[in-house]
């Protein structure tokens, strides 16, 4: 990692190293997406998954997602009882970032290998809430509402803050980035996945029932998070 020159650079320096998990920024995933594979990744590198993924929107995105996942209480006990966000929010954003990148910028032997890892994970993240509710986190259902927040959080953040897709996709990309993106999570067990923006409107709409209020302890922990900079928090908090 080069040497931080400015202000500017020691704060990128440090919010890359917080979101990669890895103090150098440059952790062993990110540099196996140039030296794993030789054939072509899940998402073609000229397509809309890559423009929406490639952008800072992203951000925006991520941490909307985390207050649409959390709004599903079975995923949110998930996170609660088996990751110690709480003591290290940045160990399980560096964890939805390696996801997102590797799929998104791999090589498909990199992104299989991927979800293999996170498959494994799923498999050891189960339990049942006080009120008898059992939370596997492989549960087809389960990572269905996880991929519909995540999407949704991830199409609005770039229709609000991204560089316009539309001058290079048509109006349609954002049906075209739901029905692409869709891959990622039927390699980890989704299904019934929608293929557009109206039939995601659709499908998130169909959980309100199960739906409950983000507790007001994770939307002031999303708010402002410990642990950042005077920079970073003026960052953040935008």
């Amino acid at each position: 990692m080069a040497v931080p020159t400015s202000l500017g650079d020691a704060a990128r320096a440090r919010f890359r190293a917080r979101v990669s998990g890895d103090p150098t920024g440059a952790p062993d995933w990110v540099r196996d997406i140039a030296e794993v594979g030789d054939g072509p990744g899940w998402f073609e590198p000229d397509g809309v998954v890559w423009w929406v993924h490639g952008d800072l929107a992203t951000l925006v995105g991520g941490v909307a997602a985390l207050l649409g996942q959390a709004a599903h209480p079975l995923a949110l006990a998930g996170v609660r009882r088996h990751s110690a966000y709480l003591e290290d929010p940045w160990q399980r954003l560096a964890g939805t970032a390696r996801w997102l990148v590797v799929t998104t910028f791999g090589s498909a032997e990199l992104a299989e290998r991927e979800a293999s890892r996170v498959r494994r994970m799923h498999a050891t993240v189960r339990g049942t809430t006080d009120d008898g509710r059992a939370y596997p986190a492989g549960d087809p259902e389960l990572l269905r509402w996880v991929h519909l927040a995540f999407t949704d959080a991830l199409l609005a953040a770039q229709q609000a803050a991204g560089r316009p897709p539309a001058g290079r996709f048509g109006p349609r990309w954002a049906d075209a980035y739901v029905s692409e993106w869709a891959r990622s999570a039927r390699a980890l067990g989704a299904r019934d996945l929608p293929e557009s923006e109206a039939e995601l409107a659709e499908a998130l709409a169909s959980y309100r029932p199960s739906l409950e209020p983000v507790p007001e302890d994770l939307r002031d922990f999303l708010t402002a998070p410990p642990g950042l900079s005077p920079a970073e928090r003026v960052f953040y908090q935008g």
